[in-house]
C-alpha cells in the first residue's frame, strides 16, 4: 500500500499536465523543466499576444519559441521514462503483504494503520483498535478498497485529527512538521464526524423540506398551464364568434383607410407637381436671363450695354440663386402597418422613416423659453415667459430681440408676410404685430364669447394667413391677417396650444386635460386623437403642423416625454424622439425635413432631421 501511495503521488505531481490536470499526452518540456501536453501548450501559446515568447503556465517564466514552433521544444525524457516505469508497475501483479508485527504473511489489512496483519496479530490489534476498518488481502489487491479519507494526501500517513480552521483532515506529520499551524484548533476524526453528521442530517431535512416546496410549486405551475390552455380555447372561441359581428365594421374601416390613402396621394401629387412647375419656372427665368445676357455681352456698343444692364440686373435679382430644394423621398413612400385590434381599427398609413438629432444650441439668453417658430429666412424665433422675444440664427447666435419690456410672452407665429404675431399672456394685451426686424406695428385685443377681453394662451397661423388664438377662459377666436375678428367659439376647457392642419382643421391641446382634439373652425365635429400606445401618461403640450402631419410634445416627464407624430387626420405614425426632456415650442421647416424644438429643461433648441 505504501508503494501504491508513492506511485500515485508520482503520477499526480510529475506525470499530470498543469493546464488540463489530466495525464500527460505527447508531453513537451519547457526550459524551466515543467512539462505539458503538446496540444494544451499549443492552445495556451496561441491565445497569447507575444508569439515570439511562451510563458510557462506553472512558473510564469518566459522562453523564446523555436523556429519550429511549440513542437521545437524537446520532449521530457525523465517524464517519459517515469511513464514507462509506471506502466510496467501497473502491469505487475501485486505481491502479498507481510505482517508488520511478526513478518509472517499477512491475511488482513488495517486501512486506518495502513499495515498488513497475520491472524494472530490481528486478534491482538483488534483488542485495542476495535473501530479500525479491517479488509482481506484479496479485497486490497482487487482495488475495491481505497485510502481516500483515511490517509493524508501530503504525507501518506493515517489521518487522526480534523483541523476546523482549514476544514481538512490532518495526520501527525502535519502537526509535527507544522503543515497544519499549531495554533489551529483540532478535534479527533470521530468528534468531527459526529458534529458533521448532525449538520448533514440538518441539510438532508432542509433539502427534503425544500423538495416538498418545489414539488408543490411544480403542481401549482402545472395548474397555471392548465388554466392557460383552458382560457386559450375559450378566448379563441369568443374571438371566432365576434368575427362576423366585426366584419361589417372592419369593411367600413378599410373603406375609410382606402379613401384616406387616395386623399393623401392626391395631395402629394399636387404638391410634387407644383414643385415641378416652380422649378421649371425658375429654369425658364434663367434661360431668359441667360439669353438676354448673351445678347448684351455680344454687343459692341457701350451705350447698349449700359442701357440694358439695369434691366438685366433686375431680372438677375429676381432669380433664386440658392440650391433647389427637392421634396423629401418619404413623400414617395406609402406603407400600411396594421395595429392590434382592441376595437375594430385595422391600421394606419406609415411613412417608413427615422428622425435624428443633428444639431442643438443653448438659449441661456432666454429665461423660461416657451414658444417657437421659423421666419422666412430660416431664423429661429423664441418667446420668453419672463421677458422678450429673441431671434437666433441657425448656428445659435442672437441676431436681434424685441418686446424686451414685456413679460409672459406665451407663443409666437410667423405670418405669410414674414410678420411676427406674439401672444401676450398678461394684462389683456392680446395679439401684438411686429415686422420681420422686430419693429412694433400694432396690437389687437381678443375677446371671449361674452365680449370680455382675456389673456391669451396660444396663437397659430394657417395656410390662408388666418390667425387662430386661444384664450385662457375657454375660447378660440379666428382672425384675418390684419387681426380683425372673423369668428369665435367656446371650448370645454382652457386651450393650451393650437395649430392648423392642411385639411382645414384646428389641433388643440388643453392645459389640464390629457388629450388632443381635432375640430373645425367653428368648434364642431371635435374628436379626440388616440394617445401613442407606448406612452403610459399622456399630457399633450405644444403642437405644430405641416406636410400633412401633426407633431405634438408630451408634457408628462418620463412616461416617456418626447415628440410624437400623427397624420393630419389624427392617425398615429410613431415617436419622433425621446431626446427632449420638456418639449416647448415646435416648428417644422418649409421643406418638411427638419423639426425645431425648444427643450425647456435643457434651455436649448434641438434640431431633428428626417432621415
Amino acid at each position: 500500500m505504501a508503494e501504491a501511495a508513492v506511485l500515485q503521488k508520482i503520477k499526480k505531481n510529475l506525470l499530470s499536465c498543469y493546464i488540463c490536470s489530466a495525464e500527460l499526452k505527447d508531453p513537451i518540456c519547457l526550459p524551466c523543466l515543467h512539462a505539458f501536453c503538446f496540444e494544451c501548450l499549443e492552445t495556451w501559446h496561441h491565445d497569447s499576444q507575444d508569439k515570439t515568447q511562451v510563458i510557462c503556465p506553472a512558473c510564469k517564466k518566459s522562453a523564446p519559441v523555436p523556429k519550429e514552433g511549440i513542437r521545437g521544444f524537446p520532449g521530457p525524457f525523465l517524464v517519459q521514462n517515469l511513464q514507462e516505469t509506471m506502466d510496467k508497475k501497473s502491469a505487475e501483479p501485486m505481491q502479498n503483504s507481510t505482517c508488520h508485527v511478526c513478518g509472517k504473511e499477512a491475511e488482513v489489512h488495517c486501512v486506518e494503520c495502513n499495515k498488513g496483519l497475520c491472524q494472530a496479530c490481528h486478534t491482538y490489534h483488534n483488542a485495542f483498535t476495535k473501530d479500525h476498518h479491517i479488509v482481506s488481502i484479496e479485497e486490497l489487491q482487487s482495488g475495491q478498497v481505497t485510502t481516500e479519507g483515511r490517509v493524508c494526501e501530503v504525507h501518506g500517513e493515517q489521518v487522526r485529527y480534523y483541523c476546523e480552521a482549514e476544514d481538512k483532515q490532518v495526520c501527525m506529520d502535519c502537526i509535527s512538521l507544522k503543515t497544519c499551524p499549531i495554533e489551529h484548533e483540532r478535534v479527533t476524526i470521530k468528534e468531527a464526524a459526529m458534529k458533521q453528521a448532525d449538520l448533514i442530517d440538518g441539510l438532508k431535512k432542509k433539502c427534503a423540506d425544500n423538495k416538498d416546496k418545489f414539488q408543490d410549486a411544480i403542481r401549482d405551475t402545472n395548474l397555471v398551464l392548465d388554466t392557460l390552455n383552458d382560457t386559450m380555447k375559450q378566448t379563441k372561441t369568443e374571438l371566432i364568434s365576434c368575427k362576423e359581428q366585426y366584419k361589417c365594421q372592419v369593411d367600413q374601416v378599410f373603406d375609410r383607410e382606402i379613401g384616406m390613402i387616395e386623399k393623401i396621394y392626391k395631395n402629394r401629387v399636387k404638391d410634387i407637381e407644383n414643385k415641378i412647375k416652380e422649378l421649371e419656372s425658375e429654369v425658364g427665368k434663367m434661360t431668359e436671363v441667360e439669353k438676354l445676357a448673351s445678347n448684351v455681352s455680344a454687343s459692341t456698343s457701350d451705350f447698349i450695354i449700359t442701357y440694358k444692364y439695369s434691366t438685366l440686373s433686375k431680372k438677375l435679382n429676381e432669380l433664386s440663386l440658392t440650391d433647389p430644394v427637392v421634396p423629401s423621398k418619404s413623400l414617395g413612400r406609402l406603407t400600411f402597418k396594421s395595429l392590434p385590434m382592441t376595437v375594430p381599427t385595422v391600421g394606419f398609413l406609415l411613412e417608413m422613416e427615422r428622425w435624428k438629432l443633428t444639431d442643438h444650441f443653448d438659449i441661456k439668453e432666454v429665461e423660461s423659453p416657451e414658444g417657437l417658430d421659423l421666419n422666412h429666412d430660416g431664423d429661429i424665433v423664441v418667446t420668453s415667459f419672463v421677458k422678450g422675444v429673441k431671434v437666433f440664427s441657425r448656428d445659435g447666435q442672437v441676431k436681434y430681440s424685441f418686446m424686451d419690456d414685456c413679460t409672459i410672452l406665451i407663443d409666437v407665429a410667423v405670418s405669410g408676410g414674414n410678420r411676427y404675431i406674439v401672444a401676450n399672456g398678461r394684462d389683456h394685451k392680446g395679439l401684438q404685430f411686429h415686422t420681420s426686424d422686430g419693429t412694433y406695428l400694432s396690437r389687437v385685443s381678443v375677446y371671449d364669447t361674452s365680449g370680455v377681453t382675456y389673456n391669451l394662451s396660444s396663437v397659430a397661423i394657417d395656410a390662408n394667413d388666418q390667425i387662430i388664438a386661444g384664450l385662457v377662459n375657454n375660447t378660440i377666436s379666428i382672425h384675418n391677417a390684419d387681426g380683425s375678428l372673423m369668428s369665435k367659439f367656446a371650448t370645454q376647457t382652457k386651450p393650451f396650444r393650437l395649430a392648423a392642419t392642411s385639411e382645414g382643421e384646428i389641433v388643440c391641446s388643453y392645459t389640464q386635460e390629457p388629450y388632443l382634439e381635432l375640430m373645425t373652425y367653428t368648434g364642431s365635429n371635435a374628436r379626440t386623437v388616440q394617445p401613442p400606445p407606448e406612452v403610459k401618461k399622456w399630457m399633450p403640450g405644444h403642437v405644430c403642423c405641416g406636410h400633412g402631419e401633426i407633431f405634438v410634445g408630451n408634457r408628462s416627464k418620463g412616461d416617456p416625454s418626447g415628440i410624437f407624430r400623427y397624420t393630419s387626420e389624427g392617425n398615429y405614425l410613431g415617436c419622433v424622439t425621446t431626446q427632449v426632456n420638456t418639449p416647448g415650442g415646435l416648428a417644422l421647416s418649409q421643406d418638411g425635413m427638419e423639426l425645431f424644438v425648444v427643450d425647456i429643461t435643457d434651455c436649448q433648441v434641438k434640431i431633428f432631421h428626417r432621415a
